[in-house]
């Protein structure tokens, strides 16, 4: 193409008119007819398998947008429904805490009142224990007293000098009683 142009550029210089413009009509004629062809050969061959490909890449585009979109409309949805059960789930763990101690309450206080209830009895049986043990030891201590009494009399009356000799009789008696009694409290 460049040839001709080159070829036909002089010849357009000689003629006037039209042809002074430099205008060569042949070779514009040409060049659109080339032009054409090549038009022609760049859709046939080029323009349509490029709009193709240009059109399969808008659509991988658009399926890559709209997956992208339903996956973070999932991953919302996701994390909603997360949160929910990490709600519920909180929720029902307060609950369980809650019922926990007040069963663990109610099992102290029925432990506690067990534990009183036994102590009570404990101390009852203990304060009878006692005073059986004390009225025991009354009944005992009278008897052991009586028979000292008793022994102390019948050494009085089996000697029975003076005043001097009878308070001292008693007093070796009360001390025999005190010893006794003393052996048998310690």
């Amino acid at each position: 193409m460049v040839v001709m142009t080159a070829i036909a550029a002089p010849a357009a210089e000689a003629a006037g008119g039209v042809q002074a413009l430099g205008l060569d009509w042949r070779g514009l004629i040409f060049q659109v007819i080339n032009f054409m062809v090549l038009l022609w050969l760049l859709r046939r061959f080029a323009f349509r398998p490029l709009l193709r490909v240009l059109e399969q890449r808008r659509q991988t585009i658009a399926e890559s947008l709209e997956s992208a979109a339903e996956i973070e409309r999932q991953r919302e949805e996701f994390t909603r429904e997360q949160r929910a059960r990490s709600a519920q789930a909180r929720r029902e763990a307060e609950a369980l805490v809650a019922r926990s101690e007040r069963e663990a309450q109610a099992i102290i206080d029925r432990a506690q009142a067990a534990g009183e209830a036994a102590a009570s009895v404990l101390l009852s049986e203990a304060a009878a224990k006692t005073a059986r043990q004390v009225a025991s030891a009354k009944r005992e201590l009278k008897r052991e007293v009586l028979g000292l009494v008793a022994a102390a009399s019948e050494r009085v009356l089996r000697v029975k000098v003076d005043v001097q000799r009878d308070a001292a009789l008693i007093e070796s008696a009360l001390a025999e009683a005190r010893r006794a009694l003393h052996k048998r409290v310690v």
